[in-house]
């Protein structure tokens, strides 16, 4: 229940950059108050809104949760007001002159006469004008905050919105108070129709239900489908908005005539409903698709059965590879799907060998920017990222991103050739498809047997299930793939793989601290030889989610040392050589390649670096590709620790050495693609530390959650349609 509290604000004891506070208040007794209050004053009069707590270290304090502050009337209290430290050059010496001039009239005066400031001795014109922006700029963001906050956001949440959303934040919010759900970290649909409501927006307001079925088709992406069956849609809405489901329906035919959703009639009996987004990305990849399987290559190859076994004796390819490489020169699109060891790399090459020689330019690119570099070293011909290869970009005057390769101005190759396609969402994949020049090959490759991608749609998976895009599976192994690619394919049979291999090894623990202990202790010691290791695992949370155990290996190989400099944003803490990634995709943020000292925008999630320095509250960090890009404290958001994360966040890379965690019980979420991928992330050593209970459930479940996605079907259906009409 909340309690209240009123005072004066006596001292700023303590004020992060992202406005948690701690401060010194004289009410009937002296206390202190925590929480989110940014921009908090000495001598401000403040009745703050929480509740008292007892700190195990510091004793009780007055936990906030909103508040609300005006300028001081007593004499003494505007003295302490305005010699608090926010008006540079202005002390209590001044300060007190200035208030025994003015008096009461003193905050009037700044207002509106601040030249009179310079009547008092030791203020000059430039401090007078000092004193005047100061109180502009303090008056402009008291007034967001506390409109934000009278609108029944927390001072933390109003805090984020402010940061998000800028000078306008109060206005963009009573517009629409669901832009906080984009914009402001831990703001769900609930709070923020919460706010909506607080602010006047009907209960069967069409606006709120419109926006309560966007939401849920949000979530619908975010889960990696496309679409949702319109029988589920109206109901569960309906419930969760307390309306009656005619009205949900009559804000769903709307939506349907802006054109915000499509609505299409995929079942006998019923419809789905996709984002108009989702629909066009799923269509226009199967049209462009079907197009260029129905259309042959321009350049038709001379001799092709020459040069593929030219390439075979060169590199003993098998009869399988060969078919991959000839599906690879003689179609417009292919795909080439295996799994470790089974030569997706030799393949590239031989292809790669085949175009070139031909005097035909390809472009390699992949989803994430280790996932490239792999690529890079092996094929020994420069990769990017699709977002680099694509131009991605922001637009300032627009306020929007966008990439600067489509139709109009098509990536400058006649072939790209794409590793770890099940890394790609449908929105990725469809504007590739849009650079893809007149007359290029696209040559698609990955392991169809990992993770499906982390944003919507099942783009690999469609392709092959529907049977029309050209496609080799590879599936012979060579002697030399090694044991853990061996242990991959145990586990993907759902047999426990030998344990006995030196490269793949199981340890049986007691307990979550032996667990822990001795993959702590494991990544240390590889740290300390300089080979490149990593933890992985399934979850974020509990004792051995990638939090708890990013924390405690940082402490270990980067520990606190005088001279290091740190710095804390909210509850993380970042210190100079720490390893870090960039947890959200940011294309505005602006980088400088070390090696070439060229500038450029873009960096993006998985994207992993160290931090270099920290100076004056900014973050120095240098990527693994050499950009370096310099964080003020508000953006620290986009950053968490990199000693450990999750198996969904290591698809596309490999490491030489592959930490893994193994003590959750028999989760449902615990799957064997899951622990596939996991396996598959390492080049020399994986090592499995905990429960050999939970390491079986992972092995003996083969579920694996089914999208609804329509590119599959899209593909059968326009492959029927033209099948005879094309050459």
């Amino acid at each position: 229940m909340n309690e209240e509290l009123e005072g004066t604000v006596v001292s700023i004891i303590y004020e992060s950059a992202d406005g948690y506070t701690v401060a010194e208040i004289e009410a009937e007794e002296p206390t202190i108050v925590v929480g989110n209050m940014p921009g908090l004053k000495p001598g401000e009069r403040t009745r703050f809104f929480g509740m008292f707590k007892n700190h195990a270290k510091y004793g009780t304090q007055f936990a906030v949760q909103s508040y609300e502050s005006a300028l001081p009337h007593d004499l003494n209290d505007i003295v302490l007001f305005l010699a608090g430290g926010f008006i540079k050059g202005l002390g209590e010496v001044l300060a007190t002159r200035i208030v025994e001039e003015f008096g009461e009239d003193t905050f009037e005066v700044i207002e509106k006469d601040h030249r009179e400031l310079t009547r008092i001795r030791g203020v000059s014109r430039r401090l007078a004008d000092s004193v005047h922006e100061a109180m502009k700029e303090y008056a402009r963001k008291k007034y967001v905050y506390s409109d934000l906050m009278g609108m029944g956001l927390t001072a933390r949440q109003a805090t984020a919105a402010a940061a998000a959303l800028g000078d306008d934040a109060a206005r963009l919010v009573r517009e629409n108070p669901y832009i906080l759900i984009e914009h402001v970290r831990g703001i769900d649909f609930l709070t923020a129709d919460r706010i909506a409501l607080h602010i006047g927006v009907g209960e069967n307001s069409p606006f709120r239900i419109k926006n309560g079925i966007l939401n849920v088709l949000q979530k619908v992406l975010a889960q990696g489908s496309t679409y949702v069956r319109r029988k589920q849609l109206i109901p569960h809405v309906a419930k969760n908005l307390n309306v009656a489901e005619p009205e949900v329906n009559r804000a769903l035919l709307a939506l349907a005539l802006a054109k915000d959703v499509v609505l299409k009639k995929y079942y006998p009996d019923q419809q789905v409903v996709f984002l108009a987004s989702a629909y066009r990305a799923e269509t226009r990849c199967a049209a462009r698709l079907v197009a260029l399987v129905k259309t042959s290559a321009p350049d038709s190859i001379k001799n092709l059965d020459r040069l593929v076994k030219k390439q075979s004796g060169a590199f003993s390819l098998t009869d399988e590879q060969e078919s991959a490489v000839r599906a690879a020169v003689e179609n417009r699109v292919c795909v080439i799907t295996g799994g470790p060891g089974t030569g997706k790399t030799t393949i590239l090459k031989a292809v790669l060998n085949i175009l070139g020689g031909l005097g035909l330019t390809c472009s390699l690119t992949a989803p994430t920017g280790r996932a490239a570099k792999r690529m890079q070293e092996m094929a020994g011909t420069q990769a990017a990222t699709i977002h680099r290869l694509l131009e991605y970009s922001y637009d300032e005057d627009e306020y929007n991103c966008y990439f600067r390769r489509n139709e109009e101005n098509p990536v400058e190759a006649n072939a790209v050739i794409v590793d770890e396609v099940s890394m790609l969402d449908v929105f990725l994949f469809h504007n590739l498809l849009k650079a893809l020049p007149e007359g290029a090959r696209l040559i698609l490759v990955g392991d169809a047997d990992q993770l499906p991608s982390v944003g919507p749609g099942n783009v690999m998976g469609d392709i092959i299930d529907s049977g029309v895009v050209p496609c080799v599976k590879l599936t012979r192994r060579f002697r030399n793939a090694g044991s853990i690619a061996d242990a991959a394919y145990d586990i993907l049979s759902g047999k426990v793989p030998e344990l006995c291999d030196d490269s793949f090894e199981f340890r049986e623990c007691s307990s979550v601290d032996e667990v822990r202990e001795l993959l702590c202790a494991e990544y240390e010691a590889y740290a300390k030889k300089g080979v490149d290791v990593q933890l992985i695992a399934p979850i974020k949370r509990t004792d051995l989610g990638t939090i708890a155990l990013n924390s405690a290996i940082r402490e270990r190989v980067n520990p606190p040392k005088t001279g290091k400099a740190e710095i804390t944003f909210g509850d993380r803490t970042f210190r100079e050589g720490d390893r870090v990634m960039q947890i959200k995709n940011n294309y505005a943020r602006e980088w400088r390649d070390d090696t070439s000292l060229t500038l450029g925008e873009g960096v993006f999630n998985g994207d992993i670096g160290t931090v270099a320095g920290i100076t004056a509250g900014t973050v120095d960090v240098l990527f693994e590709d050499m950009k370096r890009c310099e964080y003020e404290t508000m953006a620290l958001s986009e950053l968490d620790g990199a000693y450990a994360y999750t198996i969904h966040k290591s698809q596309g890379s490999e490491f030489d050495v592959i930490l893994m965690p193994m003590m959750y019980g028999a989760q449902p979420f615990l799957t064997r693609n899951l622990l596939y991928t996991g396996v598959t992330r390492a080049k020399r050593k994986v090592l499995v530390a905990g429960s050999m209970r939970t390491f079986e459930h992972m092995i003996g479940n083969a579920w694996q959650g089914r999208r609804a996605t329509v590119l599959k079907r899209e593909l059968m259906y326009l492959d029927r349609l033209t099948n005879g009409q094309m050459e």
